[in-house]
């Protein structure tokens, strides 16, 4: 307290508390006013983390960032800026998941339509994504033909769900140059759990996806621990 004041806080952030009339505080009083400053601390700093995410959007828009053919983000994303995200919704609770994310027999496409054709279906499944996920959600094009989805606040059912609603709606595209061709993905599912970082969770997606594959393809499958 000082003078008609109690002030409470750190180099960031300070709460001022004022009183009507001069008063002296009891060791109890003080202990109950610094928790409620200490509560309103950590409001404060999760609604400066929220603003972030608008800046953080402004920043990605920057084309260093993007993959030129899809629009989608490159792999550098995730280094740059996801993964200091992933701090970030592991500090204040969120829940996060990951989608890798294959093109069936994809080489055999190219070699039997062309490159160009190829680049259309990458293209198709970019738009896909995009339409599948929400507006806070980063797609990320991974490498080739692979993608990457990062799934904020979504646990692993709700990460399935989205999963199952890109396979089942890509799967459903036709193309001019092939119109009964119907072309799949496979899918790997995994979320973040006990602290795991963000690289390790895309390591268990990976193999989620890589049982996608090894049962056949055109399916969703989610990371099981062991």
């Amino acid at each position: 307290p000082q003078g008609n004041f109690f002030i409470y806080g750190n180099s960031e952030i300070k709460i001022f508390i004022e009183f009507e009339n001069s008063c002296s505080l009891s060791n109890e009083d003080r202990e109950f006013l610094e928790s409620i400053a200490s509560f309103l601390i950590h409001v404060a700093k999760r609604e400066k983390w929220l603003l972030t995410l608008q800046e953080r959007r402004e920043l990605l828009k920057d084309k260093a960032y993007k993959d030129v053919l899809t629009g989608l983000y490159r792999r550098e994303i995730l280094y740059d800026l996801i993964e200091k995200e992933f701090h970030r919704s592991k500090r204040y609770g969120y829940h996060f998941s990951i989608l890798m994310i294959d093109i069936d027999n994809f080489k055999k496409i190219n070699d039997t339509y062309g490159h160009a054709f190829g680049d259309k279906v990458l293209v198709t499944l970019g738009e896909v994504l995009l339409s599948c996920i929400r507006n806070y959600d980063d797609p990320v094009r991974y490498g080739g033909e692979e993608f990457l989805v990062v799934l904020y606040r979504a646990e692993l059912e709700e990460a399935r769900r989205v999963a199952e609603r890109i396979r089942t709606k890509f799967l459903e595209r036709r193309y001019e140059e092939a119109p009964d061709l119907s072309i799949s993905v496979s899918i790997g599912v995994a979320s973040g759990v006990n602290g795991e970082n963000l690289w390790y969770v895309i390591k268990k997606a990976d193999t989620a996806l890589y049982q996608a594959k090894k049962k056949g393809k055109n399916r969703v499958e989610t990371y099981e621990s062991k």
